[in-house]
Formats: structure tokens, C-alpha cells, sequence
């Protein structure tokens, strides 16, 4: 009754730079042992740790008694925020899979390497650049220092990370075994109404095109087919913007 009562008076601390980032998607930095407590309320089944060498063992004692899955990811000090296209793939085709939900992702200090992995999750759901970068500038905020844009290297990373086909293949073999979680199903199905409304607004232009004077129908389809790919791709929309 007295440790129960102890225990209770000890506040909870999460981790430094701690945030949820979408549903059962956490954020921060490296978990000291004053975290434990916090982040054994979050029932987590994943952890990942985006590090340059093998975290400590009190962190994976942790997860070994929490019966938490633990991913070490290796950093690389020659790549662009110590990651490369595949680590970055394998950390958000875990985060898409419900069975490893709730997850934590971490870094040393839960800003750049982790930052990184977060854009690209919002690049796949569809944010805009310009507002992706602005949530990474917010976890460079401590008293006294100015928000912080992305370095260029970091930056130029997310821009040119692909989110197209070998994503939308694990999205749909996944979405029809139904293993999505829910903020990776939402992408999915977004994306699957884009599509039904481009094609749907190309067969009916077409079919305005058959009709249509010969002298026209040249510039008609250009304007068809840009409009069907700007609906496919919705380029810079933010994903609560999408209506």
C-alpha cells in the first residue's frame, strides 16, 4: 500500500520533445528511465529507435518486460539525417501495419532523424510541403531559440523520398487483408476516391470529346488528362483540406 501510494505521488514524465502524431503514432526523444512510467500508459506494442549504435540496456529490458516489439534502425553518418530511402520505408510500413500499433519512434534528441520520418509520413498523407515543414520547425523550439526550418540536406531528402508505387502496392495488399491501421487506411482511401473521380471525369470528358468538333479535341484532351492527374496526385493538399 505504501510503494502503491509512493508510486502514485511520482509524476509521469515523457520523454523530451514527446508529441502524437497521428492515432497510436508517438514521437520524442531517447527514453531515460523517468520515462518508463509514461510510456508504459501508452500500451505500446512497437519501438523504434532511430540511433547510430544499439540502444541501453534499460531500454530494452523495458521493452523485454513490457512485451514491447523493439526495431533498432542504424543510423548513417554519410546519409542525409543518418538515413537512407529503404530505413526510412521500413519505419513507415511498420508505423501503416495495425498489429504494431500504438508505436514510439525515437531518435537521440527527437528532433532532425526523427523530423525527417515524420515529413514523410505527412508527404504519403498528403500535406502540403510548406506546412510539413512547419511541425518540424516546432520541435526545435527550446526556451529562448527561434523556430527552425529544415536544414537543406534533411529537406531535400523528404522532397525527392517516394511515396508512389511500392507504397500504393503495400497499401492495397494490405487494405484487402485488412492490416491497415486507421491513419494509413484513411491515405488509402482517399486516394482510392481520387482516382474514382479522375477516371470518372476522364470517361465522361471523353465522351463530351466524341461529340465535341474535330478542331477542338486536341486541346480538350490535354486539359482532360492534366486535370485526371492533378486529381490522382492531389500535389500539395493537406490531408484535412481534402474534401
Amino acid at each position: 500500500m505504501a510503494a502503491s501510494g509512493i508510486q502514485a505521488r511520482v509524476p509521469l514524465v515523457p520523454p523530451l520533445r514527446f508529441a502524437t502524431v497521428d492515432e497510436r503514432v508517438h514521437r520524442g526523444a531517447y527514453p531515460t528511465l523517468a520515462n518508463f512510467r509514461f510510456l508504459r500508459r501508452l500500451e505500446l506494442r512497437t519501438l523504434v529507435s532511430l540511433l547510430p549504435e544499439q540502444p541501453s540496456t534499460d531500454l530494452l529490458h523495458f521493452c523485454a518486460h513490457e512485451r514491447i516489439r523493439h526495431h533498432y534502425v542504424p543510423i548513417e553518418k554519410s546519409e542525409p539525417a543518418g538515413l537512407t530511402v529503404a530505413a526510412v520505408s521500413e519505419v513507415l510500413k511498420l508505423m501503416m501495419l495495425e498489429e504494431n500499433l500504438p508505436v514510439y519512434v525515437h531518435c537521440m534528441d527527437g528532433f532532425v532523424t526523427t523530423g525527417v520520418i515524420m515529413m514523410c509520413v505527412r508527404k504519403l498523407q498528403l500535406w502540403s510541403s510548406a506546412v510539413a515543414q512547419i511541425e518540424f520547425g516546432r520541435f526545435s523550439r527550446t526556451r529562448g531559440e527561434q523556430l527552425a526550418a529544415p536544414a537543406s540536406a534533411p529537406l531535400q531528402f523528404v522532397d525527392a523520398f517516394p511515396v508512389d508505387q511500392a507504397f500504393a502496392d503495400f497499401i492495397a495488399q494490405h487494405e484487402l487483408a485488412g492490416g491497415l491501421s486507421g491513419w494509413c487506411m484513411r491515405v488509402a482511401l482517399f486516394k482510392g476516391a481520387s482516382a474514382r473521380e479522375a477516371s470518372a471525369d476522364a470517361l465522361g470528358a471523353d465522351a463530351a470529346l466524341s461529340r465535341a468538333p474535330r478542331a477542338r479535341r486536341t486541346t480538350d484532351t490535354a486539359h482532360t488528362f492534366s486535370s485526371a492527374l492533378e486529381a490522382l496526385s492531389l500535389e500539395g493538399l493537406p490531408i484535412s483540406k481534402r474534401r
